[in-house]
């Protein structure tokens, strides 16, 4: 194919995942490439996000309540997540089992298994959202301060 690749990521030792314009795949083994999966998508890919274990996008779907689907697959191939959501977002990562977005005032988890773990609108301009030390532990940076939250389990 004649597809533009945006970005090029290493997974771990023996996988890479090469995202283009219109999907994504994952290669193994360095000195004899092979390719284990691709996907193609006809709606423009938002964004693009990865870990050692998962490779997801998020795609554009321009709808009315529905403004984006995330898709998340381990890189064996398998889908685990397929998911609509109406968060505006700027930043998304994966870490673990979890994937964190935020905007400029809203920072957003959901978990693998397609759960909103947790979603607040936030004073002051975002600038990084990311876990800390410690279980359900976060940090919320913003243009004014850094905040360290603790999600509390659900009895």
């Amino acid at each position: 194919d004649n597809e533009m690749v945006s970005e090029v990521r290493y997974l771990n030792d023996n996988d890479i995942c090469i995202f283009g314009d219109s999907g994504f795949s994952v290669w193994t083994n360095f000195k004899k490439p092979e390719m284990r999966f691709q996907k193609k998508y006809n709606e423009e890919i938002k964004s693009a996000f990865c870990s050692d274990k998962y490779v997801g996008i998020i795609l554009e779907k321009g709808g009315k309540n529905i403004s984006y689907n995330m898709k998340v697959y381990k890189t064996s191939g398998k889908k685990v997540l397929d998911i609509d959501f109406d968060d505006e977002y700027n930043d998304v990562q994966i870490i673990g089992n979890e994937i964190m977005m935020n905007s400029i005032s809203q920072c957003t988890i959901y978990r693998i298994n397609g759960v909103r773990r947790f979603s607040s609108t936030i004073d002051g301009r975002v600038l990084k959202f990311f876990q800390a030390d410690g279980i359900n532990r976060y940090y919320i940076v913003t243009d004014n301060s850094i905040e360290k939250i603790k999600l509390k389990r659900k009895k």
